[in-house]
């Protein structure tokens, strides 16, 4: 296994119920030789490819508990919207793990490829629009308008990421909520794994943890929770999407310890002046 990032064993750690994920800040986008995997059976090919990696003389490593890590989705679907650059999410969280995802001869040493990692960013945001316009599309016919307009003007055939290769994806059925649902599977099980919830022996005693092998099945784990829910947001202001369990929640979220966010500033000012200026009118 790599020294970059290292998962739960199922008897290691002590002392949690949550798997464990390693960190290495800071990283860098290097240029490197490895084969990308191509799925089972096809020959190894090297290529050279930018990678996402350690720096040489980073900081001591660290483990972390994704799980309950604040913020890691929406991280990861900043990348796919370009808010958020790559080098910036790894200091955070990690790389994601593409080397705990495909054979030896397909790793790609001390790091991952930037562009499988860029894939899973668009992967996690298409998942992400697809839950969001098939809650509207069973709630409305205008919503079923908006799905079948998406399908066919704004959603790409990729290339998305199927755990460990990257590949074009290209599904249809016969109604646009039936293609959405095929498309959506396809997308969340191949990068699910085998990542879930299973019982440990531990002094006698049964305790549950959560076992991954690779920090992006734990975001796919999130995802699929997203499904039947309304917890997908679209800032007012600026359009990000993002995830938030507050249904009041119309803006981006405040970061920084901060009351309210940029976005929702900008908007109360744009709000005041225009409410200063029909005032003035009226007089």
């Amino acid at each position: 296994m790599s020294n970059d990032y290292l998962q739960i064993t199922p008897e290691e750690p002590e002392g949690t119920l949550l798997g464990l994920w390693w960190r290495k800040p800071p990283y860098e986008i290097r240029k490197a030789t490895y084969a990308p995997y191509r799925g089972a059976g096809f020959r190894p090919v090297p290529e050279e490819a930018q990678v996402l990696a350690c720096a040489p003389l980073g900081k001591p490593g660290e483990w972390t508990e994704p799980t309950v890590e604040p913020g890691l989705l929406n991280a990861l679907l900043d990348v796919g919207q370009g808010r958020l650059k790559p080098v910036a999410f790894a200091d955070r969280f990690g790389l994601l793990g593409y080397n705990e995802l495909v054979p030896d001869e397909n790793r790609c040493k001390g790091g991952e490829p930037l562009d499988w990692f860029r894939a899973q960013a668009l992967t996690a945001l298409t998942v992400v629009e697809l839950i969001d316009h098939l809650k509207e599309a069973k709630e409305s016919a205008g919503g079923r308008r908006h799905l079948a307009n998406y399908l066919k003007e704004e959603l790409t055939n990729g290339p998305y990421a199927l755990g460990g290769k990257v590949a074009e994806v290209m599904i249809q059925g016969s109604s646009p909520i039936i293609t959405a649902n095929s498309i959506l599977r396809c997308l969340l099980n191949a990068n699910l794994g085998d990542a879930g919830r299973q019982l440990q022996m531990r002094n006698g005693e049964l305790r549950t943890i959560f076992t991954f092998h690779a920090l992006v099945q734990v975001i796919y784990w999130q995802l699929a929770d997203q499904i039947g829910k309304s917890s997908i947001r679209r800032c007012a202001e600026c359009g990000r999407v993002f995830t938030s369990s507050n249904v009041r929640s119309r803006f981006c979220l405040p970061v920084g310890g901060k009351k309210i966010s940029a976005c929702k500033s900008r908007w109360n000012v744009r709000e005041f002046r225009k409410k200063k200026k029909r005032s003035r009118r009226k007089k």
